[in-house]
């Protein structure tokens, strides 16, 4: 079963890169933001949803879907880079490779901790609204 909600992620991946990509063509910050929330909400909604393979599945499906950050991220990268995009594209995925490890090596802690496999949920939310407060003042700055 578990390589079925695996597969589910990637499709909801795959789903948002088709869609969000759409909505970040007419208004690309707000975009930004609302992935951010959404991948705040869905991540918070985890614990809850995985005490049941349907609710699970589909929250796993949402959470990839927030994976169409990435794209919005690198065109707004782009957008503000000057003539030091290649610069900027590196710096991207370094911190998105960063990420790639922070975010397991928290969840892993918060395992270690005892709160348990589902805590990673709540571990993720924060790190979305950690991004949400980066996303804010690069609002405030870009205004």
């Amino acid at each position: 079963m578990a390589a079925l909600v695996f597969s589910v992620f990637g499709v909801g991946m795959t789903v948002g890169n088709l869609v969000v990509p759409r909505f970040a063509d007419r208004a690309l910050m707000p975009t930004a933001g609302m992935l951010l929330v959404g991948s705040a909400a869905v991540l918070a909604i985890y614990p809850f949803a995985a005490t049941n393979f349907w609710t699970v599945t589909v929250d796993v499906f949402l959470i990839g879907v927030g994976g169409a950050l990435a794209t919005v991220l690198q065109t707004r990268l782009m957008d503000v880079a000057g003539d030091a995009q290649s610069l900027a594209a590196t710096l991207n995925h370094s911190a998105f490779n960063v990420a790639n490890a922070l975010g397991p090596w928290l969840g892993g802690m918060a395992i270690a901790a005892g709160l348990g496999l589902a805590s990673t949920g709540y571990v993720g939310c924060a790190l979305a609204i950690g991004g949400l407060a980066v996303w804010g003042i690069s609002r405030a700055m870009s205004a």
